[in-house]
C-alpha cells in the first residue's frame, strides 16, 4: 500500500508508529508493545497542576526514553508477514524491540531517530524531544547516539484542546 498524501487526525491517547504504513490498518507487534508499555507509564504517573507540570514533562520524557531504548525484548514477536527488505533473519532484528541498534551481523540498518511529543495542556505547548541515533563513525564500528534535544512549539491560539497526546 502506498501513502497517501494529506492528514488526518489522531485519535486521543498514545501513537506509535515505526516504518509500517498505519493506514493499512495493520501495526507491527513492537508497535503494539511499545504502546502498551507507554500507556503503562503513563497510568502511574500523578496528576499535577501548575509549575509541577514542567517537572513532570521531564519526567514523562525520561521514562519513554528508557522504553524505547529497549531492544531484543523477550516477550516481542516479529510480524506475521515481515517486509522483504531485507533477508527474513535481518528483519526478524529489526523488529526484536522499539530501538534497533548496530549490531556486527545488521551494520546496514537499524534505527536512526527516535522523537518523543508530549502536549502540556497546562502551559498549551507541545515539547518535541528528538535523538539521532545514528552518528558518523569508523567503518566496521557503531554509530554513536546524540543526546536527547528539544524545542517547544505553542497550542495555536484558537486551540481550547490539546493537538496531540502523548507521541512517539
Amino acid at each position: 500500500a502506498q501513502w497517501d498524501d494529506g492528514d488526518w487526525s489522531l485519535g486521543s491517547g498514545v501513537f506509535v508508529v515505526s516504518n509500517q504504513n498505519p493506514k493499512e490498518g495493520i501495526t507491527w507487534p513492537k508497535c503494539d508493545w511499545l504502546r502498551q508499555e507507554v500507556e503503562g507509564f503513563l497510568a502511574t504517573l500523578p496528576r499535577v497542576q501548575g509549575a509541577e507540570s514542567y517537572q513532570l514533562v521531564q519526567q514523562v520524557q525520561a521514562g519513554l526514553a528508557e522504553i524505547m531504548s529497549r531492544f531484543d525484548v523477550d516477550a516481542l514477536l516479529a510480524p506475521s508477514r515481515l517486509p522483504k527488505w531485507f533477508a527474513p533473519e535481518k528483519e526478524v532484528q529489526l523488529h526484536s524491540g522499539p530501538f534497533t541498534p548496530w549490531r556486527p551481523t545488521l551494520q546496514d540498518f537499524g534505527t536512526v531517530s527516535q522523537r518523543i511529543l508530549v502536549s502540556d495542556a497546562q502551559r498549551r505547548v507541545v515539547h518535541y524531544f528528538h535523538r539521532s541515533t545514528n552518528l558518523a563513525a569508523g567503518e566496521g564500528q557503531p554509530p554513536g547516539i546524540a543526546a536527547w534535544g528539544s524545542f517547544v512549539v505553542d497550542w495555536p491560539a484558537e486551540a481550547s484542546s490539546p493537538p496531540l497526546c502523548a507521541c512517539l
